[in-house]
């Protein structure tokens, strides 16, 4: 892959023992891309996109004939690999919640069948290899943080009621930074990872409201708070605030 001339991105075969390089195929205006090679050599997989995940997509390109196919059309986060054999093919995503291994099947180097989750929240991976029989090798950071709540008598010092998780069933280990109403009645925190959002908890019962953040604001966040008059929420993502 090169920067070709007037803002393309262009990908290309070298040639080691010429040194010539064979054009596959260029885009224009540039693009972000990660590659993927199938086994064969006859395939190509790219994911594209300057924007969040849910911008998105994985091409597959013909590398004989340059024909190019949509594989995925949104909510990517990587491109990882390809499975022996050129039929089936994996990429990470978070469209369920947390970070998921997903698979399509393909014939021919088109769609055969829906994507299909394998292996849920795997958090941040770096893949090394797929064996012949099928088995993939990779490495795995995965940093947990959640939000609890608990009772506390902070005159005697005594836990009255054990820490308990605030949002168990959805997004564990990706919850942080979470800042009290100003009244006391609502708990928000941040989900960080895939599509950012703002989650608004009510202490009475325990209502949640989501709120989506854009995807421009890329980087983690730095710090937010309640309006004084607990209506609205302010934050810092990079240099811009919501």
């Amino acid at each position: 892959m090169w920067s070709g001339e007037e803002g393309s991105t262009a990908i290309g075969w070298l040639e080691v023992k010429t040194g010539t390089m064979k054009e596959i195929k260029r885009w224009k205006p540039a693009s972000q891309m990660t590659m993927r090679l199938s086994w064969s050599g006859r395939y190509l997989a790219c994911r594209l996109g300057k924007g969040g995940e849910s911008q998105r997509k994985i091409s597959v390109i013909d590398t004989e004939s340059g024909s190019d196919t949509i594989l995925i059309e949104r909510e990517v986060q990587d491109v990882v690999g390809w499975f022996p054999g050129d039929e089936s093919f994996l990429f990470s995503s978070s469209r369920s919640g947390a970070t998921g291994l997903w698979g399509i099947s393909l014939r021919d180097g088109k769609p055969a069948g829906e994507p299909e989750l394998l292996k849920s929240n795997v958090g941040e991976i770096s893949p090394y290899t797929f064996t012949r029989e099928g088995s993939f090798y990779y490495t795995e950071g995965k940093p947990s943080e959640d939000v609890y709540v608990a009772t506390v008598d902070f005159q005697t010092g005594e836990i009255l009621e054990r820490p308990r998780r605030l949002a168990p069933d959805r997004m564990p280990g990706l919850q942080s930074h979470p800042v009290w109403s100003k009244d006391g009645q609502k708990l928000m925190f941040v989900v960080q990872q895939g599509q950012r959002r703002f989650i608004s908890v009510s202490m009475a019962g325990g209502e949640r409201k989501e709120f989506p953040v854009e995807e421009a604001f890329s980087s983690p966040l730095q710090q937010y708070d309640w309006s004084q008059d607990g209506a609205r929420r302010a934050g810092g993502f990079g240099r811009s605030a919501v």
